[in-house]
């Protein structure tokens, strides 16, 4: 076929280059705190900077795609890739080199363009045959990539070049995809269904906050897990041990997901991952073994990657309209964006064991207002003596 996608499907060449791009840009906030970690070892960042870095970087990423969803033309696109990679090849270059906010300004930048690149990979991924199945193998290879990249940057790179070793590795992930997966790509996209402006009724507004703050509690703890780790008295291997196990889990959530998703109803799938993960919390914070934090770690991170997709069709019930789920990208990368920030507040006074509790708050804070959202839909629907309450969550 052409360059041009539509629902018909897309040919082999562009589907292996839509997930090569979607599981390169999809590595970085898995590998966040071996990354960030290592400029802080470097001293090119102190403590409270890590989710400042970790804040300029999704807030770049949200930022980009919010845009280029309501305001881009899906056309060109080979060219707009190649100049959003070029930029985040130049922002990983120079990374290892700035300190302090220079370093927040190089992130913001290849933030930028991943948020770009993720906004071309789910416009095609949604124009393919199979886009369910092409999701999960996208997760799969991302969730591998992540866990490979994890081993190498931990054990050879990172202890040998620094923080080099770690944004040298996404430049080269970069100049790969400008070279090999960017020329297969489409250059633009139709067939598109029309799309309903506005925003979400309430219920919508309200689940769409729920997600923000889940992934947000899950990545604020997440960006400061190498430092926390320490501050509970886990020494370096031990750390980076727990570190690539609850990547390598990412995987096993990944899998599940795609199993799963249409046989569980969502609505308690979402709130009891968000328990889990705040039980794991919990035990890492109380239950100091080595062992005890590779599971525990382990299950949090394959809740992590097992829940967004269980929150997809949550808020298509919640918001038959569709117009809650076009924004579950947005969603998702502020509430990773803002959390790090606010917990870096909390950890310059209260030290960084103080994530632990940010985090807690946030995914509690997730299932009240899931809770709410649900009340609320019903409510408009009683109100309204036409639809049902949203089915089956």
């Amino acid at each position: 076929m052409t360059g041009k996608t539509g629902t018909e499907g897309v040919a082999r060449s562009m589907v292996a280059a839509t997930v090569a791009i979607g599981a390169g840009i999809g590595c970085i906030n898995a590998l966040q705190p071996i990354l960030l970690g290592s400029m802080l070892d470097a001293g090119r960042l102190s403590v409270t900077q890590i989710g400042q870095g970790a804040t300029a970087e999704l807030t770049g990423m949200a930022l980009a795609t919010t845009v280029a969803a309501l305001r881009l033309e899906p056309v060109a696109l080979r060219r707009r890739a190649a100049v959003a990679l070029v930029a985040m090849l130049a922002a990983n270059l120079l990374t290892p080199a700035m300190h302090g906010g220079a370093v927040l300004a190089c992130r913001f930048v290849n933030g930028m363009g991943t948020g770009f690149l993720f906004w071309i990979f789910v416009g095609l991924v949604s124009r393919s045959a199979t886009p369910g199945r092409l999701f999960a193998i996208y997760i799969s290879v991302q969730a591998t990539g992540a866990l490979l990249l994890s081993m190498l940057l931990s054990s050879v790179l990172v202890p040998r070049l620094g923080p080099l070793g770690g944004y040298g590795t996404l430049a080269a992930i970069d100049l790969g995809l400008l070279l090999f997966a960017m020329p297969r790509i489409a250059t633009g996209y139709g067939g598109e269904q029309a799309q309903r402006g506005g925003l979400p009724p309430a219920a919508g507004l309200l689940a769409l906050a729920s997600v923000g703050c889940l992934l947000g509690g899950i990545m604020a703890l997440w960006v400061y897990a190498l430092p926390l780790f320490r501050a509970l008295g886990h020494g370096d291997a031990a750390s980076h041990v727990a570190i690539s196990a609850a990547i390598g889990c990412q995987i096993a959530g990944g899998v599940l997901s795609s199993i799963l998703a249409e046989r569980l109803r969502p609505l308690p799938v979402c709130i009891g991952a968000a328990l889990v993960c705040i039980g794991c919390v919990l035990t890492i914070f109380l239950l100091r073994a080595d062992m005890v934090l590779n599971v525990a770690m382990g299950i949090y991170a394959l809740c992590w990657m097992g829940v967004p997709a269980f929150q997809l069709p949550l808020l298509i019930r919640l918001d038959p309209s569709l117009r809650a789920v076009l924004l579950i990208g947005s969603a998702q990368m502020l509430g990773l964006s803002l959390t790090p920030v606010i917990a870096s507040a909390f950890i310059s006074h209260h030290g960084v064991t103080a994530v632990a509790w940010v985090a807690v708050a946030f995914m509690a804070i997730s299932i009240l207002v899931l809770l709410l959202a649900m009340a609320t839909a019903r409510a408009a629907s009683a109100r309204s003596e036409v639809a049902p309450a949203p089915p089956g969550c």
